[in-house]
């Protein structure tokens, strides 16, 4: 992963962000960081690899700080589809 990639991240207990994801030691920081509140697929959440659908919506950027233990997985996405949205 190189710095800043952006990156859907699932955390536990349902959140689902995306956005830049950097590591420091067991944190994750996830800057420009919006929240996936309607995933707006047909399909599983990979679906939104290839970026937002026209159903997807997203809460306010923010900064999120998690342990990385709380990350139950990442999702590689696709930069420029992404990049306009975070």
């Amino acid at each position: 992963m190189k710095k800043s990639d952006i990156k859907i991240v699932v955390i536990e207990h349902g959140f689902v962000f995306v956005g830049m994801l950097d590591g420091i030691g067991n944190d994750m920081v996830i800057t420009n960081a919006r929240s996936i509140i309607k995933w707006g697929t047909d399909k599983p959440l990979g679906q939104l690899a290839k970026g937002p659908l026209k159903d997807t919506v997203l809460g306010e950027r923010c900064i999120v700080r998690v342990n990385e233990n709380k990350v139950v997985f990442t999702i590689d996405v696709d930069q420029s589809a992404w990049s306009k949205h975070v």
